[in-house]
């Protein structure tokens, strides 16, 4: 994943889009909460260049299902309004939903 700006153009551009990218760009702060003229938004990029493939290291990504035992060694984000609701594993992602409706209808 690489990000190129050209401040003087306004061009903000993601090239490749992994899986975790947005929780990569809150982190490093090339997405973040402004408010212009009074309206809350976020920066990020304004544009994506995306592949047909993921790659990863040089290489296609093969993707297989894995068991539910290793969803435990995941870790989710969750986004809303704005800003991380939620960030943890499998387990903790499944306690909140029991306490919260938005998270369990993002399970649903």
């Amino acid at each position: 994943m690489y990000w190129v700006e050209v401040r003087a153009a306004d061009v903000r551009i993601l090239c490749g889009c992994p899986e975790d990218s947005v929780k990569h760009l809150l982190r490093t702060g090339l997405i973040a909460q402004i408010e212009v003229k009074g309206v809350a938004c976020e920066t990020g990029p304004n544009a994506i260049l995306l592949s047909d493939l993921a790659i990863q290291n040089g290489r296609e990504v093969v993707f297989e299902k894995s068991p539910a035992r290793k969803a435990d060694e995941a870790e989710f984000i969750m986004l809303k309004d704005g800003g991380i609701a939620f960030e943890g594993n499998a387990s903790e992602l499944r306690e909140m939903a029991a306490n919260d409706l938005y998270v369990e209808a993002f399970l649903a």
